[in-house]
């Protein structure tokens, strides 16, 4: 038997409807997660296609590696964000500013499946691009993306035309043929498959005002290039968007995605106040701004005893908790990359405490005081109280257990 099969509560991400995520242990609905989402949101199918999902779906998200889609998703969460680039599929509208190029609509199929990608063609009388201006708040940083494709000419560039700032993407070797400049930083560049590259950058704007960002091709050489998918990302009223996130469509205004919320799971029969092990396998995001929690608890508030918890910290630690958020109420403390896969568990049991990290045991605080814990009844990717400093990233699965697990089986489990 292997050991997940003793888990109280599983989730491995599959099944799903407008408001649930299920899980597969237990099969009675007691470990089902209440999931909401005031917009829709895409994702990337298992056909390796973006895809729009309905308010209040969850989100099981695909990833690709190489440009080919792999076997099994992971739960999505993300916060808050608004696309501001308007006409974000459409670059021959008018709204987006041209020198020396015509767009010819619905030129190739784009990574949704469409034939709605945009050829750009220049003129050869010079640098041939399209912009577009946006409002910014000086401070506040901003993601720039769009979806290219190598046409006749393979480097593709993103230009800040207000405040000096560049970068250079080859899209035939898939990789950033010249780093951020000036007022950019932080460019990646990620293989959808069928030629496509999202290409993006984050910009911290200097200026309150107007800034107009280009998306150009080579110079000089009547070029030609496919993009879709344009997004120009903040997280609302000033908020910054220092990574990037899924792709959010627009047509004659921005569109905001709402925050995912995924909590609830379990009663009183899935959790052991007295022993027992927790297993998730997830993947935060870039933005370091936020404290992100996963937790089993009572759901009571402030001082939070009563909870045993995973919480990235904004400060890039990981920390385990215990009967409490507090720094006296840590298990361990360590520092990883959150932005990468971690499996990661932890046993609570009165003198028997262990956590164990990508198949390495990790040292339990000195100074850490076991106290008892009653009426645990939930699991949430929030605060115990509330949805606040909720997890976001992806969750690959989740597995609690109403035994403490020994060591061995705890490497298991993380390797």
């Amino acid at each position: 038997m292997a050991i997940e099969d003793n888990a109280s509560l599983a989730l491995i991400p599959s099944g799903y409807k407008s408001g649930k995520l299920y899980s597969v242990i237990p099969d009675n609905g007691n470990g089902d997660f209440t999931h909401t989402r005031g917009s829709t949101a895409t994702r990337v199918n298992a056909g390796g296609l973006i895809e729009t999902m309905a308010i209040d779906v969850p989100r099981l998200d695909y990833p690709l590696v190489d440009g080919v889609v792999q076997s099994c998703p992971a739960l999505l969460l993300e916060p808050l964000r608004r696309n501001i680039a308007l006409h974000s599929g459409d670059i021959n509208n008018a709204v987006w500013l041209k020198q020396r190029i015509t767009v010819t609509d619905n030129s190739v199929v784009s990574p949704d499946g469409n034939v709605s990608g945009d050829l750009i063609i220049g003129d050869g009388t010079g640098t041939s691009y399209f912009y577009d201006g946006f409002s910014v708040v000086s401070g506040t940083t901003y993601t720039i993306s769009i979806f290219a494709k190598q046409a006749d000419r393979k480097i593709f560039y993103i230009n800040n035309f207000t405040s000096a700032g560049s970068i250079y993407f080859d899209l035939e070797l898939g990789e950033i043929d010249t780093a951020a400049t000036g007022t950019f930083s932080g460019g990646k560049i990620v293989y959808y498959g069928n030629g496509w590259y999202r290409c993006s950058v984050q910009f911290t704007a200097t200026i309150t005002g107007n800034n107009n960002i280009g998306f150009v091709g080579d110079t000089y050489n009547g070029n030609m290039f496919y993009v879709w998918g344009a997004q120009i990302e903040d997280g609302g009223s000033g908020v910054d968007a220092d990574y990037i996130s899924s792709y959010i469509p627009t047509t004659t205004g921005s569109v905001t995605r709402n925050a995912d919320e995924c909590n609830s799971a379990g009663t009183t029969a899935e959790f052991n106040d007295t022993e027992s092990s927790f297993f998730v396998e997830i993947q935060g995001f870039e933005d370091g701004n936020l404290n992100r929690y996963i937790v089993i608890t009572d759901g009571a508030g402030s001082p939070y005893t009563n909870t045993i918890g995973i919480l990235y910290r904004n400060d890039g630690q990981l920390r385990v908790l215990h009967n409490g958020l507090d720094f006296a109420d840590a298990i361990c403390i360590v520092d990883v990359d959150q932005t990468v896969n971690h499996k990661i568990a932890v046993r609570y049991k009165e003198n028997d405490m262990a956590v164990y990290i990508d198949g390495v045991s990790q040292t339990i605080r000195t100074s850490f005081v076991y106290q008892t814990v009653s009426g645990l009844d939930q699991l949430k990717f929030s605060q115990p109280n509330n949805t606040s400093n909720a997890f976001y990233g992806k969750v690959k699965q989740l597995l609690v257990f109403k035994t403490a697990l020994s060591d061995s089986d705890l490497a298991t489990l993380t390797s």
